[in-house]
């Protein structure tokens, strides 16, 4: 059995400014990414770890009471370092883990003050719970990870599987002492464990700060991306996406489609209604567009009542037809905007790659042309309008 012998005032002062630093970068993490779900409770038991576990090593009020009270102040933190993962990640409910939460305090303060004198029967207990915490929290970091956050939840995950093993060791020597043991590996664990502890914190710190950092990063990436109002992909988005599937078409010939579309007589629910009203009606489009989409279809908003789906897996006239036939019959219709019935109709243009033209300026010309072939094609069906219930129709 190993023994290392750390100054305890050393440690103690150490550790008391690790914790300062933590509770300070994390009072700016949260104050700074007041949308992101997490920080707030890494940043309480940021607090609680330097209240309690700095105050334990100094020796401060050194009962078993007190003793006991650090114990619950340490299951806590625990606790919290656990729920702000839960929610970073999205998982669950957070008013459904609540009670459960609550009914577990409870049961941690009864358990700590009852082994409070035992040493061993504490650690067995508490090192049982850190260790299902640590090990869970790992994992779930592991679990579908971000591309923008994939590197800081990994040095997370490897930081909380460290800690793990410290505290299995004194788990495995109180299970040993209560076994029979003459060792009391146990309490020749702790100084060790207590200097990982310390250095758990630091790597802690900076890991969950590039967690939240990168994310809203890639958050505001994303907004780069996407169209504000409709929450589709933007202009910007579907040029990299043309300009992705174009090097496929060089590279495997692997063929797509691409169908542009407007709205008729758009403007004459804004001129009638006003802006607003257009831009409910955007945002409806954009719904249903989502809504049919499938995995390969990829919706875009290019501006104005113009929108371009991208068809990657769409490689021939008929298929592509089909497709027309089936965003017509799922966009256009009736809808109620703030009470008042809009009829809407579309007029629709398609192309094929490389059929219709390999270069993104083509496509986008001939997708645009055959759009309003359709709308003249069609406008001999318009009908004189209701202007007391504007419509868009053709």
């Amino acid at each position: 059995m190993f023994s290392i012998v750390l100054h305890p005032a050393t440690l103690a002062i150490t550790n008391a400014f690790i914790n300062i630093a933590s509770v300070a970068m994390m009072v700016i993490v949260w104050r700074t990414t007041p949308g992101t779900r997490g920080p707030g409770c890494w940043m309480i038991a940021s607090i609680i770890c330097m209240t309690a576990y700095s105050s334990g090593m100094l020796g401060v009020f050194n009962t078993l009471f007190w003793n006991a009270g650090v114990n619950v102040a340490t299951m806590t933190l625990f606790s919290l370092y656990f729920e702000g993962i839960l929610r970073f990640k999205g998982i669950g409910s957070i008013r459904g883990r609540l009670p459960w939460w609550i009914a577990f305090f409870v049961v941690v303060v009864t358990v700590s003050v009852i082994t409070a004198p035992y040493p061993p029967y504490r650690y067995m207990f508490s090192d049982t719970y850190y260790l299902l915490l640590l090990l869970s929290g790992a994992l779930i970091l592991l679990y579908r990870q971000d591309r923008a956050t994939r590197a800081a939840e990994t040095l997370c995950a490897a930081v909380l599987f460290c800690l793990a093993i410290g505290f299995a060791m004194r788990w495995n020597y109180a299970l040993r002492y209560l076994l029979g043991s003459t060792e009391q590996g146990a309490q020749a664990v702790n100084e060790p464990l207590f200097f990982t502890f310390t250095v758990w914190t630091l790597l802690w710190m900076t890991g969950a700060a590039a967690l939240v950092l990168y994310r809203k990063q890639g958050e505001l990436e994303a907004l780069t991306r996407l169209d504000p109002l409709t929450g589709l992909a933007n202009r910007r988005q579907m040029d990299a996406l043309l300009e992705e599937s174009l090097l496929a078409l060089d590279r495997t010939g692997e063929h797509f489609g691409l169908v542009l579309f407007d709205l008729d007589r758009f403007k004459q629910v804004n001129d009638v209604n006003g802006h607003a009203m257009g831009d409910a009606l955007l945002i409806e489009i954009g719904q249903r567009l989502r809504k049919i989409c499938r995995d390969g279809e990829h919706p875009a908003r290019l501006g104005g009542d113009e929108f371009v789906i991208l068809l990657s897996e769409v490689n021939t006239r008929e298929r592509l037809d089909r497709f027309i036939d089936r965003l017509r019959l799922s966009v256009s219709g009736s809808v109620v905007l703030e009470g008042k019935p809009i009829q809407i109709e579309m007029s629709i243009g398609g192309v094929l790659a490389p059929q219709d033209g390999s270069n993104q300026t083509d496509l986008l010309h001939i997708a645009d042309t055959r759009m309003y072939e359709d709308k003249r094609r069609r406008r001999t069906q318009w009908q004189q309008l209701d202007w007391s219930a504007p419509l868009i129709r053709t």
